[in-house]
């Protein structure tokens, strides 16, 4: 995203790419209920629409005026640990808790306190740094 926000792009279309990305969220959600109520997906995390969706927002977040952030290297390493690591995580919260939200706010925490750690660690490992 910061290598994007260097070319110019137009501002114009700002609410426009909004309500087209929400409108592809709704549409998107609507198609993930209608495969799951007739129960013909075999994976329900694909869709046809998800592809248009994260496009949309992609538009969308390019036209927007985002100021640089002094941190953005640390908010890249943490979205990366938590990328590869939520997974298994939730997978251990799933069977501990049955409300969805408990696991959610359990996995956010303990991904959180791995990437601190992980970030620790890098001070201290060469080799850590390579890999982040």
């Amino acid at each position: 995203l910061a290598y994007a926000k260097e070319e110019r792009i137009k501002k114009t279309g700002v609410l426009y790419s909004l309500f087209l990305w929400l409108g592809l969220v709704v549409a998107n959600n609507l198609e993930l209920y209608v495969i799951k109520l007739m129960g013909v997906g075999i994976q329900y995390s694909i869709t046809i629409l998800k592809p248009i969706t994260v496009y949309a927002f992609w538009k969308f977040v390019l036209k927007l005026k985002i100021p640089s952030l002094k941190n953005s290297s640390l908010l890249a390493k943490a979205s990366t640990i938590m990328y590869f690591s939520h997974i298994f995580f939730r997978n251990y919260m799933e069977k501990c808790f049955n409300d969805y939200f408990l696991v959610f706010i359990s996995v956010s925490v303990l991904c959180l306190l791995m990437t601190f750690v992980f970030i620790s660690l890098q001070k201290k490992f060469n080799w850590l740094k390579r890999v982040f």
